[in-house]
Formats: C-alpha cells, sequence, structure tokens
C-alpha cells in the first residue's frame, strides 16, 4: 500500500516514489449533510460489496424509500470514496457529488439530500442517488 506522506529535501523534491496517478483521499466533510453523504456513500461503497450488514445502515442515512430500494439490488465492483462536495440547495433539497474510484477510474454519485425530523431529531438524509 503507498504511503500518502512524503518527505522532501532541501530543494523540495519528494523521496517518495508512490504511483502519480493515486489520489489521496480528502479530508472527511465538517458540515452536517456532508458528513451524512460521506457516511452513505462509504456504506455505498461497503454494500456493493457484500460487506455484511451494510444494508441495514442505510437507515441511518437514507430515507425509507431509498434504502427499501437500495436493498433490492445486486453487487457492482468495490471501490473507494475520494471526496464529498457540497452542491446546490433548492427547493429544500442539497445537491452532493461524491467522487469514488472503482476498477482504477473514476466515477461519481450525485446525491440528492433532504431534511427529515424535528427539533434535536432533525437530520438531513439522502433521498435519491445517480450515477
Amino acid at each position: 500500500m503507498p504511503s500518502f506522506e512524503t518527505s522532501a529535501d532541501a530543494s523540495g523534491k519528494s523521496d517518495d516514489k508512490a504511483d502519480p496517478t493515486l489520489v489521496k483521499p480528502a479530508d472527511p466533510p465538517k458540515s452536517g449533510p456532508l458528513k451524512t453523504a460521506q457516511e452513505f456513500a462509504t456504506t455505498f461503497v461497503e454494500y456493493e460489496v457484500g460487506t455484511k450488514g451494510a444494508a441495514k445502515d442505510f437507515k441511518k442515512t437514507a430515507t425509507r424509500q431509498l434504502a427499501k430500494a437500495l436493498a433490492a439490488n445486486g453487487t457492482v465492483p468495490k471501490a473507494t470514496v475520494l471526496n464529498v462536495v457540497k452542491g446546490p440547495k433548492e427547493d429544500g433539497k442539497l445537491g452532493v457529488s461524491v467522487a469514488l474510484v472503482r476498477l482504477g477510474t473514476s466515477s461519481e454519485l450525485r446525491l440528492s439530500m433532504e431534511e427529515s425530523g424535528k427539533g434535536k431529531d432533525r437530520q438531513w438524509l439522502v433521498s435519491e442517488v445517480r450515477g
């Protein structure tokens, strides 16, 4: 496994021989909706490869309808979540883009999120997945 940490000499040149095509995943998001999107995407990747118990974890981050629909689908090749980027907010829904790497190729999940609950139980949940 390559190291994403590098060290440089006085000239600024790195002694790291890592593959130049590797991309370091972004730091975890700080905002509530993006944290939920990150958790959903991570669960989605685990679910895709058949990680036991992953399907039930959608209950924490997806609407009931989406969690049920995802439970009915099959599997696809393993992926890694690279980053999560906040998109436009329109009509009470928030768009989020999630960058993935699967089989050496980047891909994207487009998530639509909505707020659910009231008071301290209020949270953002993924209501739609595209990509």
